[in-house]
């Protein structure tokens, strides 16, 4: 159940900062380069490792993407962990342009 939750929220998370990176990359606001390095950073990531099933909650580290995968240290039988950030620069920009309420002109 643990497990199904991170995927569910580590989805969630990576496809609303693909969304807002593309709604930002093309509406193009001031300064959209800082725009664009604030959608791509989820923060506070907090992962799961699936061996032991031990949560972990990092609170000076940021996820490229919001999402992650990784394969605890080397070797065939290291473990992996399945993380997802806090998505906050996704979220200020959609709540700031708000793609949902856009007008669509008809062609």
């Amino acid at each position: 159940m643990t497990t199904a939750l991170f995927v569910a929220f580590s989805t969630l998370s990576f496809a609303l900062v693909v969304f807002a990176l593309a709604d930002c990359v093309t509406h193009r606001p001031a300064a959209w380069f800082l725009w664009l390095l604030f959608v791509l950073l989820g923060f506070v990531p907090i992962s799961l490792d699936l061996t032991s099933g031990k949560v972990s909650i990092e609170l000076l580290s940021v996820v490229i993407l919001g999402a992650k995968v990784v394969k605890n240290g080397g070797g065939d039988s290291a473990g992996w962990s399945i993380g997802f950030g806090v998505p906050l620069g996704a979220l200020f920009w959609l709540a700031r342009s708000k793609p949902w309420a856009r007008s669509h002109r008809s062609r």
